[in-house]
């Protein structure tokens, strides 16, 4: 008997206009379901980075270069089951850090350095401050010259709250957010200046307490609100940023899901562009993670990745200025293929 899937979530749409037509569908064992996902890629493009969360509970890293592969990076029983993640990468591309949550809520750092032909991975120095947080939150995280680290978080007030670090302080407790944010609302946070600027310029994308989305904006100075506002979005929609630079000048996407599961774009390059749906295919109402690089001065490509019906990690990709009408998946442990039918 084959699994009722709608159309319009399939990865294929090669089923006939009644939707009756059989199609083959791959289900991921070991994807666990509505996992959240965190995304690195190379300022070339010469590789992806993608984390997750497997159904025994470990995070694993799904690398690209040529080819996919799977490592399993945190063990099953560090990580609270469902945990948030978020990621950030600096240097010539060589040091990574990886924020998840552990079983009782504290924040964890997982780090991996490769400099010089390292490969070093190790728990990060935060896991030695035990920082509780609301056992709802999500997380982001951005980086810039230093390294200087900021990890975003749901404080049990629900206030979005700030963790940061320097080589020479090491881990403190930043800047309690502006605004009234939806008791876990996804996080996403991105620096829209080059890494090696003596400041960063910190755009963080959040659910209000009414539905909508708003910004949160850092500059020399100090915090306040930002221009980007939708005025409704689905409850706890799962949201995600990514900026590069075009033209010399940052450009912003941010992302997140309809009512229909639809990833939606809305873009700031000297101002906020229209919203609109990136395609139609549906994912998950799980997490999304976006990721992107400067493939020359006058083109960005994106990576968006979630997971995709029956259960798989998908791979949405903008390319050229346009996104690629055949979605990507990425293989990540044993996969069953059933028959799916439904209009």
């Amino acid at each position: 008997m084959p699994v009722q899937v709608p159309k319009n979530q399939r990865i294929s749409s090669s089923s006939g206009a009644s939707g009756t037509t059989a199609e083959k569908a791959t289900y991921d064992i070991d994807l666990l379901y509505r996992t959240a996902y965190a995304s690195n890629i190379a300022t070339t493009g010469a590789w992806n980075l993608v984390y997750f969360q497997a159904t025994d509970g470990s995070i694993k890293l799904a690398r690209w270069y040529g080819n996919w592969s799977i490592t399993t990076i945190v063990p099953a029983g560090k990580a609270l089951y469902h945990t948030p993640l978020a990621s950030t990468q600096w240097g010539p591309q060589d040091t990574f850090r990886l924020y998840y949550l552990s079983p009782d809520f504290l924040l964890r750092e997982w780090a991996w350095d490769t400099a010089n032909g390292a490969d070093h991975k190790y728990d990060g120095d935060l896991n030695a401050s035990n920082v509780k947080v609301a056992p709802y939150s999500k997380l982001s995280v951005i980086s810039f010259k230093g390294p200087e680290l900021r990890v975003y978080y749901q404080s049990t007030d629900n206030k979005i709250q700030e963790q940061t670090y320097n080589p020479t302080n090491g881990w403190q407790k930043g800047a309690t957010l502006p605004g009234t944010p939806l008791a876990g609302t996804n996080l996403a946070f991105v620096n829209r200046n080059d890494y090696n600027a003596d400041a960063p310029s910190i755009r963080g994308y959040f659910q209000t307490s009414t539905g909508g989305l708003a910004e949160q904006v850092w500059e020399v100075g100090g915090w306040g609100i930002g221009d980007f506002a939708v005025a409704s979005a689905p409850f706890l929609t799962p949201i995600t940023a990514t900026v590069s630079n075009l033209q010399n000048f940052p450009k912003i996407f941010v992302y997140w899901l309809d009512v229909q599961n639809l990833v939606i774009q809305q873009t700031n390059w000297h101002g906020w562009s229209g919203a609109a749906a990136v395609d139609t295919v549906s994912v998950v109402d799980g997490f999304i993670s976006a990721t992107s690089f400067a493939r020359d001065t006058d083109n960005v490509d994106v990576r968006v990745y979630g997971t995709g019906i029956l259960n798989i990690l998908a791979e949405k990709i903008f390319r050229g200025g346009v996104w690629e009408t055949t979605i990507g998946t990425v293989p990540v442990g044993t996969e069953v293929t059933l028959d799916v039918v439904g209009a």
